[in-house]
């Protein structure tokens, strides 16, 4: 006669709630979202062309100040 004993998982192995799970979820969704956005940026500094100085103060000449109606306003170290 073959007798099958189960033994109880570490608390480690449990199974987690759908709760947990949804936590997890929101968390991944959040830091894939985040780390896509910093490499966005980081692609769009490398595609931004090179202007020297005279250019730029030429530009400003030009366009002056630009307008505080603007939704969002994105600065660049480079």
């Amino acid at each position: 006669m073959l007798v099958t004993v189960r033994k109880k998982r570490p608390h480690s192995l449990r199974r987690k709630t759908s709760g947990d799970w949804n936590k997890l979820e929101q968390n991944l969704v959040k830091v894939i979202h985040d780390t896509i956005h910093h490499e966005m940026m980081i692609l769009r500094k490398e595609l931004i062309p090179y202007i020297s100085d005279s250019e730029q103060q030429e530009i400003n000449a030009l366009y002056r100040k630009p307008n505080s109606d603007v939704g969002k306003i994105l600065s660049v170290k480079i």
